[in-house]
Parts: C-alpha cells; structure tokens; sequence
C-alpha cells in the first residue's frame, strides 16, 4: 500500500505535467491554428483558368499576394479567404471551383503565407480581409 507521501507526490508530478501542458498550449497556439507555406516570391502560379496575380500593399507595409480568377462575363464576384493551411498554390485550384457558376473569384494567402510578408494578428487578420473586400467593391458593386 502507497503511502500518503508518495501519493502527494505523484499528484503534484501530475499537476506539474498538466500545468506544463496547458502553458505550453496556450504559448504555441499559433503553432497549432495557423499552419502557413511559404512561396518564392518568383514562383509561378499555373492555374488552367484565367487568372491575374496581384499583390496588396497594407497600412503597416506588409504586401499581400492575391489571385483573381477572371471570367468574360461575370455575375459577379467572390472574396473567398482560405482555410488555416498552405498557400495560393493550393488554394487556388478549389478557389477556381466557383468560376463555372459565373462569379469571378479573389483569394489572398494571409500574411505569413505564400508570397504574403507581415506579421500576423488577428488585427491584422482582419484589416486584411476588408482590404480584399475593398479590392473586390472597386470592381463590382456590393449588389
């Protein structure tokens, strides 16, 4: 039978493990959340539909790479902002997906990602998406 010393300490071995463990969650949580691929800036995208790149400049200089999916006559357009992984590379074969339900789309890889450079918040995350937004509103109207 244990004795209540040795039971103590293996509860605190136990505290201490789980302790660590959380602090280790919460100070790496972006390690687990945002799972970015980096490009050169010199890659080439090779998408089978008609594409322009383009790259968007933010308030605190940070440069963000986007792809716009052209069509002749489009209904309209979609700002579509892509999961927690990879880059344009990847994400622009699903992004052209829409393209055969009429509507253009605009995708950008979020800073950090792809091409992008900056520092990624979730401020920053944020004022990045309304500047695609934006981009998106200087050629269609909201309609």
């Amino acid at each position: 039978m244990p004795s209540k010393g040795r039971n103590k300490r293996l509860l605190g071995y136990i505290i201490f493990v789980a302790l660590f463990v959380v602090a280790m969650l919460y100070f790496l949580q972006e390690k687990f959340i945002f799972l970015p691929t980096k490009l050169e800036r010199d890659y080439t995208y090779e998408f089978t539909q008609p594409f322009e790149e383009l790259f968007l400049t933010t308030a605190d200089g940070a440069e963000l790479n986007g792809i716009h999916f052209t069509l002749d006559n489009p209904k309209g357009i979609i700002v579509y902002y892509h999961g927690n992984a990879g880059d344009l590379a990847r994400w622009g074969e699903i992004g052209s997906y829409f393209l055969q339900f009429g509507y253009e789309v605009l995708i950008m890889d979020y800073r950090t990602y792809g091409k992008s450079t900056g520092t990624l918040s979730e401020e920053a995350l944020l004022q990045d998406a309304v500047l695609f937004y934006e981009k998106a509103k200087a050629t269609f109207s909201e309609e």
